[in-house]
């Protein structure tokens, strides 16, 4: 749409609310001194009166076109990028309400028709439209959890879409957090058909991948890197069934807004990470833990196994080495404190399994 267009149509709109605004107070005023103020003023006073803030109005839209029509496209793009992250079920409420709030104006708007006059009506009709479409979106929209109207709702988009009742779990969408995407391991269980559904990553994930990859750190880099390639590498195997999407900007951390969307979407959450396992657990948001899975099927490390293993670092106590094992189980091996940078022969003693991952202890062979 060319600039010129867009002042001309911001400046008609400006002249019509003007125009209704000026023709409401001109029919308080003339309810409040019972006369008709056309026959108590001059003619050239009254049309002052009336034109004078229809060309200010226009004026002004004409002069705050351009502004305008960015701020209500932004708000557009917004409002897309929101209607994007809401279930089908909450969007179909939200317009079941939109459509009654009207339906309840609509009647109002009747109980006074020939009451104001044509502008001061069209003015009130157009304010009490917004008022209740916006509180039938708003009070709907946020009764997904009420059971019958839900089952009724859900039912109505599976009819629509074409969709046959799905059995449990059929086509839940996974999204994964970027502990998920780094480690990598789920792309592999569901590439062999133990999961179903479509694995989704969110743009925010992406955006935290791609800082990582750019860090200064070199250890943050590589799992950045890492990270990306494995997202990388499931899409190109079915696209179809790895997706990406965007999802409405916010301030809020990352973790925050992987629970949140799981909410909005009914979706299940895929991670590593431990703290957020606890934390979507307690709002009621489902958890796939990928350590809980991996420790399901691994075999168990006995006591008196031997490793060769690299120490890396320090550990916590006195004269023990760290080192980690390729699925990144963390091994704790005693007297290994003045042998890091070095592989050596180790016994294992013990082996521990948590939800935060597997931590085995040995001694130096």
């Amino acid at each position: 749409m060319s600039k010129k267009l867009t002042r001309l149509i911001v400046a008609a709109a400006g002249v019509l609310v003007a125009l209704g605004v000026i023709s409401l107070a001109i029919y308080l005023v003339e309810q409040l001194i019972a006369q008709k103020l056309s026959s108590a003023l001059p003619g050239g006073v009254y049309a002052l009166i009336v034109v004078l803030p229809c060309i200010a109005g226009g004026v002004a839209g004409y002069c705050r076109a351009l502004p305008i029509a960015e701020r209500v496209l932004g708000w557009l793009k917004k409002m897309e990028l929101k209607l994007q992250g809401l279930p089908a079920e909450q969007v179909l409420l939200g317009s079941l309400g939109l459509l009654l709030g009207l339906l309840v104006a609509f009647l109002l708007s009747t109980s006074y028709a020939g009451v104001l006059p044509g502008s001061a009506q069209v003015a009130v009709n157009g304010l009490l439209y917004l008022i209740f479409g916006y509180l039938g979106i708003v009070i709907l929209a946020k009764r997904t959890d009420e059971t019958i109207l839900n089952l009724f709702v859900k039912w109505m988009s599976r009819r629509f879409s074409g969709q046959a009742q799905p059995e449990r779990g059929e086509f839940e969408e996974k999204i994964l957090d970027t502990s998920a995407v780094i480690d990598g391991r789920i792309f592999g269980v569901w590439a062999t058909g133990f999961l179903e559904g479509t694995l989704l990553a969110p743009d925010f994930v992406i955006q935290e991948l791609q800082r990582l990859s750019d860090s200064a750190d070199g250890r943050k880099r590589a799992l950045g890197r890492r990270g990306l390639e494995m997202l990388q590498k499931a899409r190109g195997r079915d696209g179809e069934k790895v997706e990406t999407r965007e999802a409405p900007p916010s301030d809020e951390d990352v973790d925050i807004r992987l629970v949140r969307l799981a909410q909005q979407r009914g979706a299940t959450l895929v991670s590593c990470d431990y703290n957020l396992n606890k934390a979507a657990s307690l709002v009621g948001v489902k958890v796939l833990n990928v350590n809980e899975l991996a420790s399901a099927i691994r075999e168990e490390m006995l006591p008196g196994e031997r490793l060769n293993i690299l120490i890396v670092k320090e550990g916590k106590d006195p004269r023990q080495g760290v080192g980690y094992l390729p699925d990144g189980a963390m091994v704790v091996v005693e007297d290994g404190r003045e042998m890091v940078g070095r592989r050596v022969e180790a016994v294992v003693t013990k082996s521990l399994q948590t939800a935060a991952g597997r931590m085995i202890f040995a001694r130096m062979a």
